[in-house]
């Protein structure tokens, strides 16, 4: 990827962030419409060779902390976009290591950033120039995965004194003649809250996610190879953390939110409105050939791409 569009990725998180506060402000609000926000204009583009960028944390001045996962480098970009410096990667003798395992960006602290480690169970503090300032270890060993996992959806916030994020899904494996199978992977995922203090672990609550049907067979040569069944129209939840510790479900099913204040008290927001559109087989079929395209355009990009989802899935394994 050539370009990084931060003032685009930028606007469009505002604006999401904006209609979530409306919604929280004003619980009894009707079921009109929320306003439509127009994207400004591209402020600046780097000419620096990127590669697949999961994360990217704002800081003041217009620099940002980028997480580049197919380079397995973190790097400070200033408000041109140009590289300021590289605060984590794989050169031999950097005590800031990226490991070979997945890895995420957090905004933590005022302008701190958290760079979680999967494969060392370690979260790196990095303050507003690039300069990682401590090291600290992930709450629970189990949860490390998740908390670095930022790039598939939504991945885990610091607010309030805790770190909430996706809990991991519970995967039943069973061997059969030989070669391991799954059964399924659950259409429900949790949102766990931990306090970094006392390291207490809550669930906030529940979301549902795209259900996958994964199968595993084993070559004459001994390798494993994989595959997965989607539903290209799932009805999923999405989640986001408010400044002060509130949780916002967002429900797919009926566009409503539900709310789990930081003391626990839970309420519900009225459905949003929308206009549905039934989809007939002809629409149908055109979706499945137009996701087809965009994996098979997306894979030619990303030749890699393979080889990371393998680690990612043998890690989950």
């Amino acid at each position: 990827m050539k370009r990084l569009f931060a003032t685009a990725t930028l606007a469009l998180t505002a604006a999401l962030t904006a209609a979530l506060t409306t919604a929280h402000a004003q619980p009894g609000s009707s079921t009109s419409r929320p306003p439509i926000r127009p994207l400004g204009p591209v402020a600046a583009a780097t000419t620096d060779s990127l590669g697949t960028i999961t994360n990217v944390r704002a800081l003041p001045g217009g620099r940002l902390l980028v997480n580049d996962i197919s380079a397995r480098r973190v790097l400070l970009l200033d408000s041109t976009l140009a590289i300021v410096k590289v605060v984590a990667d794989t050169t031999p003798g950097n005590p800031n290591a990226y490991g070979s395992g997945m890895a995420s960006l957090i905004a933590f602290r005022g302008d701190s950033t958290l760079f979680v480690d999967a494969q060392s169970l370690s979260m790196l503090v990095i303050d507003a120039n690039g300069e990682v300032q401590r090291v600290m270890s992930v709450p629970r060993a189990q949860d490390a995965m998740m908390l670095a996992a930022g790039g598939v959806g939504a991945g885990a916030f610091y607010s309030n004194g805790h770190l909430v994020y996706r809990g991991m899904p519970a995967i039943r494996m069973q061997m059969v003649n030989g070669t391991p199978q799954m059964s399924g992977i659950p259409d429900t995922m949790a949102i766990t809250r931990v306090n970094l203090q006392t390291r207490v672990v809550d669930t906030v609550g529940f979301v549902k996610i795209p259900r996958s049907l994964p199968t595993i067979t084993r070559t004459d040569d001994g390798k494993m190879n994989v595959s997965i069944e989607v539903n290209p129209l799932p009805v999923v939840d999405e989640w986001a953390v408010l400044p002060n510790g509130d949780v916002a479900f967002v429900r797919g099913r009926d566009y409503h939110v539900d709310w789990v204040e930081a003391n626990g008290t839970r309420r519900s927001s009225p459905k949003m409105a929308f206009d549905w559109k039934r989809l007939t087989d002809e629409d149908k079929a055109k979706l499945v050939d137009s996701v087809k395209t965009l994996l098979d355009k997306q894979a030619a990009a990303n030749p890699g791409q393979g080889a990371a989802m393998a680690t990612a899935f043998g890690s989950m394994m």
